[in-house]
């Protein structure tokens, strides 16, 4: 059994405290990091129920990404000491010009004497020394003067940027197993990149994260490009040959956008692919994307025949109520309350989705994450309740049954940690029936032959 609540008293503070300095008491996702095997989150204030600051601390420990699936070569050697995080050194790309409010980002998963790494300014930060220790040391990149004439990019400081590895890699490499790129306003939950890590062998040359959401983001680029939005991991032995070779890299590729596709093009150049892991984020994404968030891969979908209801537990974010009976494959598709980064694109996302609907018997009753308190038996419990009244008229095909009385949701789940690799989703009961304002649902093992429809 896992501990989960003292254990995380500090970085929940953190969170809220990040939550409160961006402008909100709940923040918008980006990595978030996506909930979907959460590992990198990116915040973007732009909807105010898209991901509570208390949910983030126990997202981070109920799900794991599980094994690499394409090879057993990649699994890490198991002679060596597990990988930690005094094994990770982190380069992040900033900014003095933005550095008052991104920090805030940082300093939310940062953790001062434990996570190594630096973090790099164009200039000194005289505006902001002392320097406070709540941060990443920081350093100030070399001038990239010389590459002037190679500087085509039409991101500003690309070649800055794509050079923070070599930078990152001169600084800080005893003992170091990974080196993981970020840009300024990426959110990290560390114990999940550090389990994540450890999967491959940091002996060989990985380069691992993941793209876009968005079609034309990934097609303007590359769909084997890792998005620096979500981070992206290097192995020791490609950080140390990327290091050797970047500048002579830069030279080759005047013309490219910016500093991630400059990255890939370099990595493509020494032989090796992306490997893609899906708890690496971008949310190239804008507007409310609790649609996207509460698709989660171990999304747990109970019935109520009685009223003819549908319930969909996206654990730790959202429970959804559906006035009709809907199956697994329909539900699993995230409902499209969000639009790409340009609204270009056709199809837009790199996903499938369902349109936005008004109709009574479609359009859920959303209720969010407000709580989590520990129960008797190795058990959690989630609350969930409304946000706003509500309002939505009874669906008449499945009888009229209307869920606008439903006001909260209570769901019991074992605590423990949930593998989303090689398992089957958690199965859901009804404790309570519509008889009050409060449901009560319970997670819990699929028997062997059960199916949910």
């Amino acid at each position: 059994m896992l501990v989960y609540c003292g254990k995380f008293s500090t970085v929940r503070t953190k969170l809220t405290e990040l939550s409160d300095k961006i402008g909100g008491t709940q923040w918008t996702s980006f990595a978030v990091a996506g909930l979907f095997l959460p590992l990198l989150f990116v915040f973007l204030p732009n909807h105010s129920y898209s991901q509570s600051s208390k949910l983030s601390v126990f997202l981070e420990h109920r799900w794991s990404s599980g094994r690499p699936s394409n090879s057993s070569d990649h699994y890490a050697d198991s002679t060596d000491a597990p990988t930690s995080i005094s094994h990770i050194v982190f380069g992040v790309a900033g900014s003095v010009n933005t550095w008052r409010t991104k920090k805030n980002y940082i300093e939310a998963w940062w953790k001062p004497n434990e996570t190594r790494g630096f973090v790099w300014l164009e200039r000194a930060p005289t505006d902001y020394l002392p320097w406070p220790s709540s941060s990443p040391p920081f350093r100030v990149s070399e001038d990239v003067g010389r590459f002037k004439e190679f500087d085509r990019h039409r991101m500003r400081h690309a070649i800055r940027m794509v050079r923070v590895i070599a930078e990152t890699f001169s600084e800080d490499h005893k003992d170091v197993r990974w080196y993981v790129m970020t840009d300024d306003d990426t959110v990290i939950f560390i114990d999940n990149l550090v389990e994540v890590l450890s999967r491959y062998d940091h002996n060989k040359y990985f380069y691992i994260g993941h793209n876009s959401e968005c079609v034309d983001s990934n097609f303007w680029n590359s769909y084997e490009m890792a998005f620096g939005g979500a981070g992206y991991a290097l192995s020791y032995p490609l950080a140390k040959l990327l290091a050797s070779n970047m500048d002579e890299c830069i030279k080759r590729y005047p013309f490219l956008f910016g500093s991630d596709h400059m990255l890939q093009s370099c990595v493509a150049d020494l032989g090796v692919p992306l490997t893609h892991e899906r708890g690496f984020h971008q949310i190239d994404l804008t507007r409310d994307i609790s649609g996207f968030l509460s698709s989660h891969p171990q999304q747990s979908i109970c019935y109520d025949k009685e009223n003819n209801w549908t319930f969909a537990v996206s654990w730790g974010y959202s429970a959804q109520i559906y006035q009709e009976i809907f199956y697994p494959c329909t539900l699993q598709r995230p409902i499209e309350t969000f639009k790409s980064w340009r609204n270009k694109g056709i199809p837009p996302f790199m996903l499938n989705t369902r349109p936005l609907s008004n109709n009574a018997c479609e359009a859920p009753h959303v209720l969010f994450f407000e709580s989590i308190e520990q129960a008797k038996g190795a058990q959690i419990i989630t609350n969930y309740i409304r946000k706003s009244q509500p309002t939505r008229q009874p669906c008449s095909s499945s009888g009229n049954h209307s869920a606008n009385s439903m006001l909260k949701i209570r769901v019991s789940s074992p605590a423990m940690r949930l593998n989303v690799v090689g398992t089957r989703r958690e199965c859901c009961d009804v404790l309570r029936g519509s008889g009050t304002n409060v449901t009560e649902l319970k997670l819990r093992a699929c028997m062997e032959d059960e199916v949910v429809a």
